[in-house]
């Protein structure tokens, strides 16, 4: 579990966005809190979400990685079922971060990306309104499917999607035998 410790301590602690990049083997169907019951494909998703609170980045996207802690938000479902491969994600600087907690003319950058992504021919959101139940811009959702791709090909069309927004990107691969079931591994 070292290596497990050292990956989620390389991820910045300050405010960002990110793209949790998730993998599912084989289609499988689960209840999503208040969303119900809905069968979700086998493939890669994407779910798009931002951490402004304590610890930043790290705290949330080790919760997400790890897949522990109470059942709060729509991810903690699907993580049961799903394989973390990586994230995508920036850092905001702190005055933007305290922008945000104003009304403001810039849409927040995980509904950019949401609609970014599933603006792509091969990307839809599977389930409405699924991490996006208290989103202003109304996006479908914050959880993106992609149909038909491989792990390359997947990671080629978020990178495509995601630049542009004037933010350098970062990419984390994860180490994932460290911290996934092996009965979810591809």
């Amino acid at each position: 579990m070292v290596a497990t410790q050292l990956e989620m301590h390389s991820l910045p602690s300050l405010p960002g966005t990110y793209a949790l990049h998730l993998y599912m083997k084989q289609a499988q169907t689960l209840t999503v809190g208040k969303l119900g019951m809905h069968t979700f494909p086998a493939g890669h998703y994407t779910y798009l979400g931002s951490a402004h609170g304590p610890g930043g980045l790290r705290s949330r996207l080790t919760r997400h990685i790890l897949g522990t802690g109470k059942r709060h938000w729509h991810i903690d479902y699907l993580r049961s079922i799903t394989q973390v491969k990586g994230v995508h994600h920036v850092t905001q600087s702190q005055s933007h971060s305290q922008r945000r907690l104003q009304p403001s003319p810039n849409p927040p950058l995980e509904c950019c990306w949401s609609q970014a992504l599933i603006a792509l021919p091969q990307a839809y959101p599977p389930i409405q309104r699924f991490g996006a139940s208290d989103c202003r811009l109304n996006c479908p959702a914050h959880l993106v499917a992609f149909e038909g791709i491989t792990h390359l090909q997947f990671g080629d069309l978020l990178a495509q999607a995601l630049d542009g927004f004037g933010w350098e990107i970062f990419y984390s691969p994860l180490n994932l035998a460290l911290h996934s079931r092996p009965d979810l591994l591809e």
